[in-house]
């Protein structure tokens, strides 16, 4: 039996128990105006104490690894830019939103530290090609696999019969497939679908909806098939844990060529965000752990 409900259906649903924060929406929609001062974003964002620590503690974090000590919102919204506080906020908005909810089939560490991985090796990567604003490549990182967390938390008898189905396959048919078979959709395509709902940059939106066929996309290919590489080679949440060669065969073959990278720089890129999970697990997630 498949999912009754359609792809809208699912998002306006989760939209009910799932919102971003309004300090967020606020500031998307400023950040978008060519015309609105970052003084002004600035004061939006000090208006919430808890975002503002979370905020701070990032920018002074080895994620940027800044020389000087940032130590105000408006010196954070100066010197980092207002397009990658607007990343930051979202990235600890979108943790904080999903907190709480029931772990029917994984571990929510698990499921945030492979997210988080995915985000930093997808920013490292995306350094390495010279891409602008790479810090937008660790958000789609981040939220790559956002609407899996949806089916697994609210729909998990569906979403275990696709994992089932998979396993009997012995991981010849991709879990994203098994997902079609019982939802009509893919998490992918759930995933992207909110955050076009969420009116999130059409950049995310491609990214995450496309994180598993890249050459899909219509407008960022490249940042696509990023995401893509980085969750290829990222530590691999706990329903994905296969062995190593299975985890090469899942990246798109012509994947090197749309990237722009060697396997080599690519490794050197993994290395890089290995040694930053950790600290960046305890800035997003770390004091929700600790409740």
């Amino acid at each position: 039996m498949t999912n009754p409900l359609s792809l809208n259906e699912v998002v306006r649903q989760t939209n009910e128990v799932v919102t971003l924060p309004g300090v967020f929406v606020r500031i998307n929609r400023m950040v978008d105006d060519p015309g609105c001062p970052m003084q002004a974003i600035g004061e939006v964002i000090a208006q919430d104490p808890g975002l503002t620590v979370r905020l701070l503690r990032m920018a002074n974090s080895v994620y940027y690894g800044l020389s000087h000590e940032i130590d105000t919102v408006s010196r954070a919204v100066t010197v980092i830019g207002t397009r990658r506080v607007r990343d930051l906020i979202l990235a600890t908005s979108v943790v904080q939103a999903f907190e709480g909810i029931p772990e029917e089939l994984g571990s929510l560490e698990a499921f945030w530290r492979h997210s988080i991985h995915c985000g930093l090796l997808a920013r490292h990567l995306a350094s390495r090609v010279r891409l602008r604003e790479p810090d937008s490549l660790f958000v789609a990182g981040l939220l790559h696999d956002i609407g899996r967390l949806v089916m697994f938390s609210r729909y998990p008898d569906y979403a275990r019969r696709a994992l089932e189905h998979t396993h009997r396959q012995n991981g010849a048919t991709p879990f994203y497939l098994g997902e079609r078979r019982e939802f009509g959709f893919d998490h992918a395509e759930l995933g992207g679908a909110l955050a076009e709902h969420w009116q999130l940059p059409l950049l995310l939106v491609e990214c995450i909806a496309h994180h598993h066929q890249p050459r899909h996309a219509q407008h960022y290919p490249q940042q696509a098939a990023i995401v893509h590489l980085a969750n290829g080679l990222s530590t691999p949440s706990e329903e994905e844990r296969r062995p190593e060669a299975e985890q090469e065969q899942r990246l798109d073959p012509a994947i090197w060529s749309l990237v722009g990278l060697s396997p080599e720089l690519a490794e050197e890129a993994r290395h890089e965000a290995d040694a930053q999970l950790n600290e960046m697990y305890q800035l997003l997630r770390g004091d929700l752990d600790q409740a």
